[in-house]
């Protein structure tokens, strides 16, 4: 590629075009469904209790936070599709306003969600009821009966409430309040903008992820983590539950964890480790915020908001290991008994692996699966769709994309600046597919010449500014509260996604998006997980700290440089070839770095790039490359993909 690629990549004009609806593969079984994106939803803690809300809504936008009567949500709305989407099949009804067409929330506006929820299936009087959120973009309340019971704010996070207390009756009214700010605020938001165009897509708002309800005992167990240890003998299991109690982890047939000297069925042959309630000890207070659900009330006493804890080894003879060409995963069974009888039961999973960074013969510094070298190749997964935008029609529609990316050779997915529904980490899990999970970028307005077009043109004079207090103004990190969020948000979703199998590495920050003190971000990261490498700085302006030598390069000829700090050399963006394909793509705009005419010279320069330019710079110490991208998206056509899924544009396989 040449100036003139660069040049035409970079001049856009300032006003979006509309965007011609697409649809999926999967569009008409998603909007004929009354329960759309049914199947379980936490795929690694799994109960029996599982009451889904997806499906009809109340729904009506307003420009006051005052709740509104039920009979003026007379509008109706498709969870878990933000109204932006076309499978919301948004109805709103505002006096003699009245639109059949997605609604794009603004700055200033208030949409609420209303649902009468019937109260079913309680076990016992002892139960308690939890309403989880998967999530919700950007800021919420919820209200209950007319009674504030939570908020959050976040979009990309799950949240928990007990409501408990307002299960008394057949059915409770629930109220949902949803502001988004998107890009005009230092506020998460990833790619999302309300001037959409070029690299930045179409805002969303509201619910996007599944809501849905469960019962548990007093005693329950609030979460497993399972981590295998660095020489991969034994896993080492973290437990926390409401209250002290016995438990025992019980190995699911057709896995093969065990350990001789250990109690074993006669029935089966199988594991089983018993854990006595004097083993367990009150959570860190951190460790407690995470973990346990946020009160339905102030009056809550305080001591149903304490968590225990306690940590077990597990040896693992003959350990099958896990990986992307075998992608076994050991399955196992947790049950929770206190001294009146209650019990809890969950199912959980993991594999049997670990990611180390390591210095292979000739000195180089490599990532490792199970301390052997593996070389990434990988493909940028933006997580977008043009009938559901963050939201994908359905499970079928995620299996497809990790499935397409497989079979063509790659090994890893780049989870760009989103979080996504726990299914897709769990098919990722069990289908052998490496995740290099971002953060999701904030920061208030980007000066997107800095950020973009600048580095590109003058790598070495621009790639190393520093990120420092005297440069916040400059990434759009002035706000301390904006500072302060990101940290708090990137502690949460690593807590949160730490669990993930095929989660590989952590990257923090993407092309010097809302970059801040990159040079220290990683080690409080480390403290949350310790056990993966981390990409600090993506792209550029890179101070010298994670794991990686971490490049961005779409215009020149790639090479290994040389990192003073000797870190591993990650290609961790490149390609991104452009062929508009009509009658799939959403824009009549085209976004990206090399365009072609031909699909068939496409697929010709696109194995040349591969097998030629990237593939033999693995003996000169590359560790990997992330390709651009799994799909078109908008603007953007420069997927292997087609935005709506229907076409392999790239149909050339990794050798």
């Amino acid at each position: 590629m040449d100036l003139t690629d660069i040049t035409r990549s970079m001049v856009r004009s300032k006003e979006p075009v509309a965007l011609k609806q697409l649809d999926t593969p999967w569009t008409d079984k998603a909007l004929t469904s009354k329960c759309p994106k049914s199947e379980y939803p936490r795929p690694q803690f799994v109960r029996d209790s599982y009451i889904s809300l997806n499906g009809i809504w109340g729904f009506c936008v307003t420009d006051s936070p005052s709740i509104p009567r039920k009979k003026d949500i007379c509008g109706r709305i498709r969870v878990p599709f933000s109204p932006e989407s076309m499978l919301s099949k948004v109805d709103i009804t505002a006096g003699s306003r009245k639109t059949l067409l997605p609604h794009v929330l603004k700055p200033g506006e208030y949409l609420w969600y209303y649902r009468k929820v019937d109260v079913v299936g309680r076990p016992d009087a002892s139960s308690r009821l939890l309403l989880h959120f998967g999530a919700v973009d950007q800021v919420c309340d919820v209200y209950i009966n007319g009674h504030s019971v939570a908020h959050h704010e976040g979009g990309y996070l799950p949240f928990t409430i007990d409501v408990t207390r307002y299960s008394q009756k057949d059915y409770f009214d629930l109220k949902v309040c949803v502001t988004d700010v998107t890009d005009t605020s230092w506020l998460s938001r990833g790619k999302q903008t309300l001037n959409r165009g070029g690299m930045f897509y179409s805002a969303q708002s509201g619910i996007w992820q599944s809501v849905w309800m469960e019962w548990v005992p007093d005693t329950a167990i609030l979460k497993v983590v399972a981590e295998p240890s660095k020489d991969l003998s034994f896993v080492k299991i973290r437990l926390t539950v409401t209250k002290p109690c016995d438990v025992i982890i019980r190995q699911i047939p057709d896995s093969r964890i065990g350990r001789k000297d250990d109690i074993v069925t006669e029935e089966s042959g199988l594991f089983e480790k018993i854990i006595t309630a004097d083993k367990f000890h009150p959570c860190d207070p951190l460790d407690a915020q995470t973990d346990h659900p946020i009160p339905s009330s102030d009056t809550i006493p305080m001591d149903t908001l304490y968590a225990y804890t306690t940590k077990v080894g597990i040896l693992i003879e003959d350990a099958k290991l896990w990986t992307p060409e075998d992608p076994y995963l050991y399955h196992i069974e947790i049950i929770a008994r206190d001294e009146e009888g209650s019990t809890d039961k969950v199912k959980s999973y993991f594999g049997m692996r670990t990611y180390t960074m390591e210095q292979d013969a000739k000195g180089h510094m490599r990532f490792c699966l199970n301390h052997k070298p593996y070389f990434i190749k990988g493909v940028l997964d933006q997580g977008y769709w043009p009938d559901g935008l963050m939201t994908a029609p359905c499970d079928a529609a995620l299996i497809y994309d990790i499935k397409t990316m497989k079979k063509l050779g790659f090994n890893t997915l780049r989870k760009h600046i989103k979080i996504e529904e726990a299914r897709y980490y769990y098919h990722c899990d069990r289908l052998g597919m490496l995740v290099v999970q971002d953060m999701v970028s904030g920061g208030s307005t980007y000066d997107k010449p800095l950020v973009t077009y600048l580095p590109n043109l003058f790598p070495n004079i621009m790639q190393t500014l520093d990120d420092s207090a005297k440069s916040y103004k400059f990434l759009a990190r002035s706000d301390a509260a904006g500072r302060q969020a990101f940290v708090a948000e990137m502690r949460s979703t690593a807590s949160y996604l730490k669990n993930c199998t095929s989660i590989a590495i952590w990257t923090i920050f993407n092309e010097g998006w809302g970059q801040f003190d990159a040079a220290t971000l990683p080690g409080i990261l480390k403290f949350i997980d310790n056990t993966r490498p981390i990409d600090a700085a993506s792209g550029w302006f890179d101070q010298g700290s994670g794991d990686f030598n971490s490049i961005h390069n779409y215009f020149r000829k790639p090479s290994v440089p040389v990192d003073k700090h000797k870190r591993a050399c990650f290609l961790s963006e490149c390609g991104g070839l452009t062929y508009y394909m009509e009658g799939h793509c959403a824009s009549r705009k085209t976004y990206g770095y090399a365009t072609y005419k031909s699909r068939k010279k496409m697929n010709e320069d696109y194995g040349q790039f591969i097998h030629y330019e990237i593939l033999p710079l693995e003996t000169k110490g590359l560790c990997g490359f992330i390709y651009t991208q799994v799909s078109d998206v908008e603007d953007e056509v420069n997927g292997i993909l087609t935005y709506d899924r229907k076409v392999v544009k790239i149909r050339t396989k990794i050798w």
